[in-house]
C-alpha cells in the first residue's frame, strides 16, 4: 500500500509534472486513495502533515467524493469527528491556498447535508444543525478579512449545497429531499439572510468611504452580495426547480420567488429596497471584484419576482414604490451607470421582472408613473438604437407574432382597434428606423 510520502509526491506530480507517464502513474495513485479502507484516517493525515497545498486539496476533495458515495457507510460519530476537524483546520490553518479553502468547505457542507436529520442515540439531537453558529464563529477566530472571507465562502456554499442535488441525491426520496429544504429554510436561511442584509446596512452607512483601492473590504461586500442573492435563488418550496440551475434569464417570466410569510416585514420596509439601489449606485467598480455592481440589481431581480400572495392589496404598492423610484433613478442616470453590458442587462432584467410580477393598474397609482414609463420608453427606443443584439431582438419579436396562425391574426383583428388608438403607425416607425439603422 502507498505510503503517505508517495501519496503526496503523486499529488505534487499531478499538477507539476510535464512528463506523460509520470502524470498517469500520479493519476493512478491519487485515484486509489478512495480505495482505501483507511481513506479517512490517510487523508486526514495527509491535511495534517500539511507539505503541499496539491496533497491537501487532493485529501479534502477525495474524503468528500468518499463520504457521498452511496455505497458508503459512515457512522454519525465519524462524520461528526469529520466535519469539526475540518472546521478546526479552516481556523487554525490562516495561510491555506483558495483551492483547499474551498474543498475544505464543500466538504463541510456535503457532510451537514447528508447529517441533517442525523442524531445520537445518548447524545444531542441532530448534531449538524449547528452549523451556523460553528461557521459564525470565524468572526471571532480571527479580526481579520482572511477568516471572514472564509465565513462568506461556507455560507454562500451552504445554501448552494443544500438547493442544488448531487449524483447521491438521485437516489434518495424526492420526499426526503424536500423535508430537508424545507428544513433548512425554517432553521437556518433565514439567519443567514438576515446576517448578510446587516452587514450590507453597515457597508451602505460607510460607503462613501469606499474606494476602488480597498480590495479587502470590497472582496468582503461582494462575497455578502453573493450570500444575500443566494438565498433569495433558494427553492423555498422544494419542488426542485432550481436544482443547479440558479438565475435564468431565459425563463424570467415564470420564476416566482415563494417567500415564506415570516420574511414579509423586511420586503415592507422602503429602506430595505432602497439599500440595494444604493449600493449599486455607490459601489466602485474593480478588477477584483468585476461583478459587484450586479449583484445588488440581482437581488432586486429576486424580490420582484416573490409572489403576489405574500402581500395585501394595500401592502403591493408599497414594494412597487420602492423599486419605481429606485429605477427611475438609475434612468435618470442611465449614461454613468448603465455603461457596463452585464449590469444593462440585468437592469433590463429587473424592469421586465417589474411588468410581470405588477399589473398596469398598480403602477399607474404610484405618484411617479408619469415620469417613469416616460423614461423607460426613452430607455427602450435608446436599447434598440445602440444594443448590438438590437436586430435580433426586432426579428425575435416579428417571429412570435406568426400570421401563419389563425388564433393570432383573429386575436390581432380584435384587439386592432386598441391598437390604432396607441398611434400604431408611429410605432411601427419606432421600430422600422433602428432595425433598419442596425443593418
Amino acid at each position: 500500500m502507498d505510503t503517505l510520502s508517495t501519496i503526496e509526491w503523486s499529488c505534487n506530480e499531478l499538477y507539476t509534472t510535464s512528463d506523460q507517464s509520470v502524470r498517469i502513474q500520479a493519476e493512478e495513485t491519487c485515484s486509489r486513495l478512495i480505495d482505501r479502507p483507511d481513506c479517512i484516517a490517510t487523508c486526514k493525515a495527509l491535511l495534517e502533515r500539511a507539505n503541499s497545498c496539491y496533497s491537501q486539496y487532493i485529501a479534502a476533495s477525495t474524503l468528500t467524493r468518499f463520504i457521498s458515495n452511496r455505497d458508503t457507510v459512515v457512522h454519525v460519530n465519524l462524520r461528526l469527528q469529520l466535519r469539526n476537524f475540518a472546521l478546526n483546520y479552516l481556523a487554525t490553518q490562516p495561510n491555506l491556498q483558495g483551492i483547499v479553502q474551498q474543498a475544505l468547505i464543500n466538504l463541510i457542507c456535503r457532510l451537514t447535508k447528508i447529517g441533517w436529520f442525523d442524531s445520537f442515540e445518548n447524545g444531542p439531537e441532530y448534531p449538524f444543525r449547528d452549523i451556523f453558529d460553528s461557521v459564525k464563529n470565524f468572526i471571532r477566530v480571527g479580526d481579520n478579512f482572511e477568516f471572514i472571507l472564509i465565513l462568506f465562502f461556507h455560507l454562500v456554499c451552504l445554501v448552494s449545497e443544500i438547493y442544488q442535488s448531487t449524483e447521491s441525491d438521485l437516489t434518495r426520496a424526492t420526499f426526503f429531499l424536500k423535508k430537508l429544504l424545507v428544513s433548512f429554510r425554517d432553521l437556518v436561511l433565514f439567519q443567514i439572510f438576515q446576517l448578510g442584509l446587516d452587514l450590507l446596512h453597515q457597508t451602505d452607512a460607510n460607503l462613501k468611504n469606499l474606494s476602488s483601492n480597498d480590495s479587502d473590504q470590497l472582496q468582503v461586500v461582494y462575497h455578502t452580495l453573493n450570500m444575500v442573492c443566494s438565498c433569495l435563488n433558494y427553492d423555498f418550496v422544494g419542488t426542485g426547480s432550481r436544482y443547479g440551475e440558479g438565475s435564468n434569464s431565459t425563463s424570467d417570466d415564470l420564476s416566482t420567488v415563494q417567500l415564506p410569510a415570516n420574511w414579509r416585514p423586511i420586503f415592507l420596509e422602503s429602506n430595505n429596497i432602497d439599500l440595494f439601489f444604493r449600493l449599486f449606485a455607490g459601489l466602485p467598480q474593480t478588477p477584483a471584484c468585476p461583478g459587484i455592481r450586479v449583484l445588488p440589481l440581482s437581488c432586486l431581480v429576486q424580490i420582484t419576482s416573490i409572489r403576489r400572495t405574500l402581500f395585501t392589496n394595500d401592502e403591493r404598492p408599497t414594494l412597487l414604490a420602492s423599486l419605481m423610484k429606485g429605477c427611475l433613478e438609475v434612468l435618470q442616470r442611465r449614461e454613468s451607470l448603465l455603461c457596463e453590458p452585464t449590469v444593462y442587462h440585468e437592469f433590463c432584467r429587473l424592469l421586465s421582472r417589474m411588468k410581470v410580477s405588477f399589473q398596469v393598474s398598480e403602477f399607474v397609482q404610484i405618484a411617479c408613473y408619469p415620469e417613469f414609463i416616460k423614461l423607460v420608453a426613452d430607455f427602450t427606443t435608446h436599447s434598440l438604437y445602440v444594443s448590438r443584439a438590437s436586430v435580433h431582438s426586432v426579428i425575435r419579436f416579428f417571429c412570435l407574432a406568426s400570421l401563419c396562425d389563425e388564433l393570432f391574426v383573429q386575436a390581432y383583428f380584435d384587439f386592432n382597434d386598441v391598437i390604432t388608438v396607441w398611434r400604431l403607425q408611429e410605432s411601427c416607425t419606432t421600430l422600422y428606423l433602428p432595425f433598419n439603422n442596425s443593418i
